[in-house]
This record gives structure tokens, C-alpha cells and sequence, in this order.
């Protein structure tokens, strides 16, 4: 699948959710991030997330919504350094935003916040180290 069928299968609802990794996530982020103005691509991020979890019945149990706004802010800040549009570029000159979610979360988060019912519900800042 390329990444406009990927994307379209994000939007529709029809993605196998068994393909929607860690990578995957961090392909859509990155190509709405891309191709959007920020606050458009912002929206379209929380709200196709919020979508897919709810639709697939996980909401409560995976979607958390500081991890979403770490990952755009750390991907945004990314794509800025380097604006190149290629992805396979971006991932080998990222590896950060590749690593596991809570390894890279500790970095920016105390456990306190990050496990709070607040950062799952709400954007939060990370207390430790911005992005």
C-alpha cells in the first residue's frame, strides 16, 4: 500500500488495524504534517486518531492525547530542521521519533503527568524537557 491508499484508509475508517503501527503512526503525522498547514494537519491528526479508536472500540484503552501532542510537536520541530519531503529521508534522519512511545515520553514527561488521567484526556506540556 503507498502512502496516499494508506492515508485514505486512515481517513475512511478502513485501515487493518493490525498494520497501524508505531511507523505508521508517525507516516501519518508526518505527511499531514507535510502537506497541511499546521493547524490543519493538527485537526486532521487528533480527529482521524480520535475516529479510528473510537470506530475499532479502543478509545479508552489506547488513544492518549499528550502522547498525540508529543509526537506532533517532536515530529513538527523535525520536519522544520529539515523540510525535505521524503519520507524515507525524514526517517533516517530522525530515529528519535522511531523509538519505543514510552522511552521517548520519560524524556520529555514525569511519570506523574504522563500517567495522569489529565494526559490522557488532555495536551499537556511535558515538565521535564520541551520539544
Amino acid at each position: 500500500m503507498n502512502t496516499q491508499e494508506f492515508i485514505r484508509s486512515f481517513e475512511d475508517l478502513s485501515i487493518d488495524p493490525s498494520v497501524f503501527d508505531h511507523q505508521h503512526h508517525v507516516l501519518m503525522t508526518w505527511h499531514y504534517l507535510n502537506f497541511y498547514p499546521f493547524e490543519v494537519a493538527e485537526q486532521k491528526i487528533f480527529s482521524g486518531l480520535t475516529n479510528l479508536t473510537r470506530h475499532l472500540g479502543v478509545y479508552d484503552t489506547k488513544y492518549h492525547q499528550t502522547i498525540t501532542y508529543a509526537y506532533v510537536k517532536l515530529i513538527h520541530s523535525a520536519i522544520k530542521k529539515d523540510p525535505n519531503r521524503n519520507w524515507e529521508t525524514f526517517k533516517n534522519n530522525n530515529p528519535n521519533v522511531f523509538k519505543p512511545v514510552r522511552e521517548l515520553m520519560k524524556e520529555h514527561y514525569s511519570f506523574d503527568v504522563f500517567e495522569s488521567n489529565e494526559a490522557k484526556l488532555y495536551k499537556m506540556d511535558p515538565d521535564l524537557k520541551s520539544f
